[in-house]
């Protein structure tokens, strides 16, 4: 019978724990009693989903946050390596083309795309300098022409296909600027048409339902309620009104995580500061009328639809950051992630060795000009293809 694999010991410090008993910090909130009402449980699954999306945010970044530096000490060293073999075909091709006899004019040519493709992205290492001095040696232009008509390639893109204006496309220094630019147009586009739509919308007569209109009635309420706390709270800890040098600095601090939270319209966040300076009790929350609770499960819900796209956005950029395609972000898919990079790491290695050792026989190096070319030629009608849309590919 097989063994079962071993879990690597490098991730033994990022695994989970047993999990401790569910103690959100909304529990001293829980309405207890022998029967609860609608609106009473409701109030309560809604404080179990802010704890529980709370948790799992600050699960996921301190998950993250350990694994970062792992990740940077499995994976920088196969980094460093396959540069150095990169710096190393870049400077042996150079030299090579220095003496080109034996060469033709389509492999000298070809040799000095991939020594310009590559030796643009060893820029910002170590021999940058070197590298940009070869560059220059084998590029039409220099890397500041080059730069420049890439530039103006992305600003002319820009302006044709996202509608910013000439002028202020031309004004943007870089391509961060330039796609931050084309980013934000198609926002204010984007934001533009629900506007449109949305005042078309209300300028039809139409009579709204009872529904909409107890809608209506219940967010004016809602907001209501959480103003009427957050009154109630900056009446009590005023720092103006307290003569005590030291509760004065209390009430100044707990000011600030009041306002913090009006701000947020965190609900939750001010019944418990409400709590904290006993304000209310328990027995107070479980005693709030149904009618005012409907206020304060609205407020909840919008704090768990916030919460929940906070969440989702977090899990996004932790996905873009460590290469999860999909699911969550856990133990299990970072490991994933960082073995399949490690591995197309290695694979790299292992080709860029092979072809170092390949291009020193002058007769081989023909041979791997001529693949070489072929490969750049078609990444090109790929390119080429994509940039028509789908019908580039019939």
């Amino acid at each position: 019978m097989p063994k079962p694999p071993v879990q690597n010991p490098l991730f033994d410090e990022f695994m989970p724990q047993t999990p401790a008993a569910p103690t959100g910090p909304s529990q001293s909130l829980v309405i207890v009693a022998a029967q609860l009402a609608p609106e009473q449980q409701l109030f309560n699954q809604l404080l179990s989903k802010i704890d529980k999306l709370q948790s799992g945010l600050q699960d996921m970044t301190a998950l993250a946050n350990a694994h970062r530096p792992l990740r940077v000490k499995t994976l920088q060293p196969l980094q460093t390596e396959f540069d150095a073999l990169q710096r190393e075909m870049i400077v042996f091709l150079d030299q090579r083309l220095q003496t080109p006899k034996g060469l033709s004019k389509t492999a000298q040519q070809t040799a000095s795309q991939l020594i310009c493709s590559l030796a643009l992205g060893q820029l910002e290492g170590p021999d940058g300098p070197a590298m940009q001095a070869i560059y220059e040696r084998h590029s039409e232009v220099d890397l500041a022409t080059s730069r420049a008509q890439a530039l103006a390639e992305m600003q002319n893109m820009a302006a044709s296909a996202f509608g910013l204006d000439a002028d202020e496309a031309a004004q943007l220094q870089t391509p961060e600027q330039v796609l931050a630019a084309a980013m934000q147009k198609m926002l204010e586009e984007n934001q533009a048409r629900q506007a449109q739509k949305d005042a078309h919308r209300k300028a039809r007569p139409t009579k709204k339902t009872a529904k909409q209109k107890q809608a209506e009635q219940d967010d004016v309420d809602a907001s209501k309620a959480l103003r009427d706390i957050y009154r109630k709270l900056a009446s009590a800890l005023h720092p103006d009104r307290e003569p005590d040098e030291r509760e004065r600095k209390r009430k100044t601090d707990l000011m600030v995580q009041v306002n913090a939270a009006n701000d947020k319209k965190d609900l939750l966040a001010l019944l418990q500061l409400q709590l904290q300076i006993e304000q209310i009790d328990t027995a107070a929350v479980s005693a709030v009328a149904q009618d005012k609770l409907r206020h304060f499960n609205r407020v909840l819900q919008e704090q768990v639809q916030s919460l929940q796209q906070e969440f989702a956005h977090a899990r996004e950029m932790y996905r873009e950051e460590f290469g999860i395609p999909y699911g969550s972000v856990n133990v299990k898919a970072l490991q994933s992630s960082m073995r399949q990079h490690a591995a197309s790491l290695e694979y790299d290695l292992r080709f860029m060795k092979n072809d170092l050792r390949t291009i020193r026989d002058d007769k081989a190096l023909k041979a791997w000009l001529k693949e070489q070319k072929e490969q750049m030629h078609g990444q090109e009608l790929l390119e080429e293809a994509l940039s028509m849309g789908p019908r580039g590919f019939y």
